[in-house]
């Protein structure tokens, strides 16, 4: 591995931010404000601001990606009434919003504090 080149991208946040409020905009028709930024190491996500998203957007929004169970558990909160709103989407849907925006595919990101970085793409 010592000396394997790594293609890697550097996007900052205020980039992503604009890039998933662009894309929001075309999937579901509306202006949502959004800061995406890092939770922890190795998660990041989106957060609304000033806006609470029904979970039947959030449904559309996985059935248009063709989310898995995994995104769908990390996306959906375990309650099953359907008036319950989020504030944030977290990490696999904001990455697979990312991934329909940049359209590329990488294996590992590293979200620091001003930059998410893609590697290996």
């Amino acid at each position: 591995m010592i000396g394997q080149e790594v293609k890697a991208r550097k996007i900052g946040w205020l980039e992503v931010s604009v890039a998933i409020k662009s894309e929001l905009k075309q999937l579901l028709g509306k202006d949502i404000d959004c800061v995406a930024k890092p939770d922890d190491y190795d998660y990041w996500a989106v957060r609304f601001v000033g806006y609470e998203m029904p979970i039947a957007e959030v449904e559309l929004l996985l059935n248009i990606l063709e989310a898995d169970e995994e995104m769908r558990d990390d996306s959906i909160p375990l309650t099953k009434d359907k008036s319950v709103v989020v504030s944030s989407i977290g990490m696999y849907l904001s990455r697979a919003l990312l991934r329909k925006i940049v359209q590329c595919e990488w294996e590992v990101e590293l979200p620091e504090a001003e930059t998410l970085w893609l590697l290996d793409i």
